[in-house]
Order: C-alpha cells, then structure tokens, then sequence
C-alpha cells in the first residue's frame, strides 16, 4: 500500500509517499488500518491511497489507481488531527486534551465497581486493565486531574450534589456511588 496525507489546500504531488509491504489480499479482500506519522495538530487533511503491487507477479503495473473517501472532492477536509495528542493522558477519555468535569461524568457512567463486568464501551475507563472500574481506576483518574482547560460540554451529571460547581465534593459522591463487589458503598464514607 502506498498512501499521500497532505494539509488541506496542498496539492497532491507524488512526494512524501508512505509505503507499506506487499500483502497477498486473496479473493476476500483486506481490511486494514495504517498510522501515518508526522502529522501537525489541529490541521485538517486530505489523503489518498493506492496499492502497490509485487513486480514478481504482476511486472507491467506496479500499482493501482489512486483512491480516497467516496463522494468527497479533492480539496474536501478527510480528516483533522487532534489539537493536543496523541498520546492522550490515560483518564482523558474526551481527548480534549485536559482531565475534567467531562471526563468524569464519562468516568462516573462506567463506573462498576470491583469484580462486576464492564459495560460495552466502557473498556477504555478499565485504566489498570482489571475488568472493572471501580477505586483502583479512579484513582488513576484522581492522579490525572488537571482542571478544565477547554470550555465544558457537559456539567449536570457531574454535579453530583447539585451546587453548581463540579469539585471534590463531587468526587466524594463519586466514591460513595461506587459500590464494593456486589454491596453498596458504605455510607460512613461520607464522613
């Protein structure tokens, strides 16, 4: 495979190829999916890609034709990279380049508990690869804290004592929710 990822406005030219080694794909096709390196943040982009083709088997065409996103023109934005990472901060589940309020209201939906199955799609809040989310997560979560940094998108689930104000208080409440194996948090915690 040989790919072309150039910023928005930038003519494909032939140059600064990626290539990928040859893949016998067979009659049933191939699915796959490439990291391309080197790109800047926050900048759309638009790309395309062909297929090489081994010269041992196939020697009068050495690949194929170009192919992008259907219905999309040459000078429409493909995709646009993340303002701040990869890599993101393990609790930043918003990838909004900060750990916050929103995080944990993505946080507190998954939150399980010890030995109590993950919900689907919550496998990426499982931060210490348990099984669960339960303290020992949220406290990696805690480590990560920084604050907002980016204006909030959610707020009313993550004020959990309704104040107002997302803050420890909240975390507290937080804790008390989460229960311990199949029984409930012990109420003293709130203390």
């Amino acid at each position: 495979m040989q790919w072309e990822v150039k910023p928005l406005g930038t003519l494909f030219n032939g140059t600064g190829l990626g290539n990928g080694s040859y893949t016998d794909i067979g009659t049933a096709g191939l699915t796959f999916n490439q990291v391309v390196a080197g790109l800047s943040r926050n900048t759309v982009y638009h790309w395309r890609l062909r297929f090489q083709y081994n010269p041992t088997g196939v020697p009068f065409m050495p690949h194929s034709r170009w192919v992008s996103m259907p219905d999309n023109g040459w000078q429409e934005t493909d995709l646009r990279t993340c303002r701040c990472g990869p890599p993101f901060a393990p609790a930043d589940f918003d990838q909004d380049c900060d750990v916050d309020e929103d995080d944990l209201e993505i946080f507190e939906g998954c939150a399980s508990g010890p030995s109590i199955s993950l919900a689907p799609g919550c496998e990426y809040t499982d931060m210490d690869v348990d099984g669960s989310t339960d303290m020992m997560d949220f406290g990696i979560f805690q480590r990560c804290w920084s604050g907002r940094t980016t204006p909030p998108t959610r707020t009313a689930q993550t004020d959990i004592n309704g104040d107002g104000i997302v803050d420890m208080e909240d975390f507290a409440g937080l804790q008390r929710r989460i229960s311990v194996g199949a029984a409930v948090a012990d109420p003293r915690c709130a203390d």
